[in-house]
């Protein structure tokens, strides 16, 4: 007999706090640091509440580890090689350092990482244990899309107006090179599939089959991405004054076309995903309805 899980209320309480706080953001850059503090780790705290929720604690705990660790190794690496994102450096506006990389970089790839998994399982499915090999894959496949989607509407904010962190050699997308995103595509990959094969080989349910969940669990992830888009958008829309900025290989760009293009990727390929999610997921209620 599958087992139903219900949405705590808390858990939509979760979701309209981080929402009030990236709005404030957008608007307000310069808020206080308990404020800055709270937009990065809000988001985790969903995250880590709602892997628990839908996997258990054992396969939060994985996902989890996974993403913290592959993302720290490589980030390290390519500060120190070049391979997979390119060269770069990161400022001390990035703040305090773990090794070689800032201790919010592995927290911003686990909030944004898991609800990029969420919705991927909305449009392939969710992974079970002895799933088949097709949707093992391609969740991880489709979830990685995702997650560079943001990629593209932060990197040039951040690296060639903000100057978080520095590209050696500058990039086609100002700034920033096709390095970049090709590496971050191969690094969420490999801590999603990860997962992925965890829960194909040691996923527990009752009677092995799924855990139903409320309809609410997807939404919310759907949600809060769709919010990380709209952050974006907000920005542009807050945006100050237009300034010339060079990135390090001495082309210049406006800051006012950065942010328009931020805006725009946001609307066109994150928002869409989730427009994509949405459908897809509508039309599985529908059917299970009609079923019932």
């Amino acid at each position: 007999m599958k087992r139903k899980l219900n949405v705590p209320i808390i858990m939509w309480i979760l979701v309209l706090i981080v929402a009030i706080v990236q709005t404030a953001r957008a608007f307000f850059v310069d808020l206080a640091h308990p404020i800055q503090l709270l937009f990065i780790f809000l988001p985790i705290v969903f995250a880590i509440f709602h892997a628990n929720l839908r996997y258990g604690w054992r396969g939060m705990l994985v996902f989890v580890i996974s993403c913290l660790v592959v993302s720290n190794i490589f980030e390290n690496m390519s500060v120190l090689t070049g391979f997979p994102f390119g060269n770069y450096y990161w400022t001390d506006v990035a703040g305090v350092k773990l090794f070689n990389i800032p201790l919010v970089v592995g927290p911003s790839y686990l909030s944004t990482g898991y609800l990029s998994w969420v919705l991927a399982t909305t449009i392939v499915g969710d992974v079970y244990r002895k799933s088949n090999w097709f949707k093992t894959v391609a969740v991880p496949m489709i979830g990685a899309f995702f997650m560079v989607a943001w990629d593209l509407t932060i990197d040039p904010i951040m690296a060639t107006i903000d100057h978080v962190w520095i590209w050696e050699q500058g990039g086609g997308f100002f700034g920033v090179p096709l390095s970049n995103f090709l590496g971050w595509y191969f690094v969420v990959y490999v801590f999603m599939q990860i997962f992925a094969l965890y829960l194909r080989s040691f996923r527990k349910n009752t009677e092995n089959e799924p855990v139903v969940l409320d309809p609410a669990y997807e939404w919310q992830a759907l949600v809060l991405y769709a919010f990380v888009a709209i952050n974006t958008v907000l920005r542009y829309i807050a945006w100050g004054e237009n300034v010339v900025v060079a990135d390090q290989t001495g082309l210049t760009w406006q800051t006012a076309n950065i942010g328009e293009s931020s805006a725009i990727m946001a609307i066109f390929v994150m928002l869409f995903g989730v427009a994509v999610a949405c459908v897809n997921l509508a039309q599985k209620r529908m059917l299970e309805n009609q079923h019932k």
